[in-house]
């Protein structure tokens, strides 16, 4: 027994996970360093944003754009010069985030709070719909997998913990762990950046914040080809109706409470729709679902303005895909915008 005892030999280390532990933190360093290339265009505007609300302003904002990537091209300091009038100036900022719903923006306010003075107005662009950006149900839970991917890697553990109910705090960690295993290889982002060809994912940190500072939050995508009929048809956004979530519509009450507890004015407005999308929500019976959606809030919220109509439809020149308007359509709307603000 004693002579197994002193031929037992002491266990070796892990080279092998010695070796890989190296190889990581060799990785690390070098992406690190080149950042700017394995981070997308819509991460560079969330962690300008974030950033440009951690910092004290000169003067206090007057009006707040809050809404989706929707909202993003909308021109704040248009929007500033056309509702200003003399002797009175409107300071207007668009904090739209890429793959934001409602239930992210009650802690995007309460964020912003911590720095600034309450606003006088929010100008909400942002459908009462979904627990993310998706304002249709195609896949809920695979939809609010992906944008839960990108809502956590703008906010910390303790930041989500004040905005998320148990349920949606506890799927929020699990994405950051999934996150953190895609962080250890950057197989995914490396995957995303190869796949990427556009100019704007090409932008650094520093031309996208140069841009923010530019369009007071806004950002600007160019126009290109327009979506044809095939592509507008075959998008996820054409081939599902709109669905009603009681989660989302139990965040958009309270965020409209925590700006009504700061005495914030909330106007609600809507981004234009590609008209073959809007057509098929007319007749698949979405609109009337969901004005009965609005009905359910203006009852609790009577003080929330609703710029009429809720819907529009555009001409697919005015988008760059079946969603989002292009530079062309930015600019209409935000002409269209002032105009019907000045009537408030």
């Amino acid at each position: 027994m004693n002579a197994e005892k002193k031929g037992t030999k002491p266990p070796r280390p892990p080279l092998a996970l010695i070796l890989v532990l190296c190889l990581l933190m060799a990785v690390e360093v070098l992406v690190r360093q080149g950042s700017d290339y394995l981070l997308s265009f819509t991460e560079k505007v969330m962690r300008g944003k974030k950033a440009w609300i951690a910092q004290p302003q000169e003067q206090p904002i007057d009006w707040l754009i809050v809404g989706d990537s929707r909202a993003m091209g909308l021109d704040a300091r248009v929007l500033s010069d056309g509702l200003s009038s003399s002797g009175h100036e409107i300071k207007v900022y668009n904090l739209s985030l890429p793959n934001h719903g409602v239930q992210s923006y009650a802690l995007l306010l309460k964020l912003y709070l911590k720095h600034h003075s309450p606003p006088e107005r929010i100008v909400l662009s942002i459908a009462p719909v979904t627990l993310m950006a998706e304002w249709f149900n195609a896949d809920p839970d695979a939809s609010a997998s992906t944008e839960l991917h990108r809502f956590c890697r703008m906010y910390s553990f303790g930041e989500g913990l004040s905005a998320f109910d148990r349920s949606m705090w506890l799927k929020l960690a699990l994405a950051k762990l999934e996150r953190l295993s895609y962080t250890l290889t950057y197989r995914k982002q490396l995957i995303d950046v190869w796949r990427d060809k556009g100019p704007v994912s090409r932008l650094s940190q520093q031309q996208v914040n140069t841009m923010l500072k530019r369009y007071n939050g806004g950002v600007q995508m160019g126009v290109g080809p327009a979506p044809d009929a095939p592509t507008i048809r075959g998008s996820a956004i054409y081939k599902h109706s709109f669905a009603v979530n009681e989660q989302a519509v139990e965040a958009y009450l309270k965020f409209l409470q925590l700006a009504a507890d700061h005495n914030i004015q909330v106007t609600v407005v809507h981004a234009p729709m590609v008209q073959a999308v809007y057509d098929k929500r007319m007749d698949d019976g979405s609109y009337q679902r969901y004005v009965d959606v609005i009905h359910r809030i203006r009852q609790q919220h009577p003080q929330v303005e609703w710029i009429e109509p809720l819907w529009t439809a555009w001409e697919a020149r005015y988008f760059n895909d079946p969603q989002h308007l292009n530079s062309d359509g930015d600019n209409r709307w935000t002409r269209e915008l002032v105009e019907l603000l000045r009537l408030l």
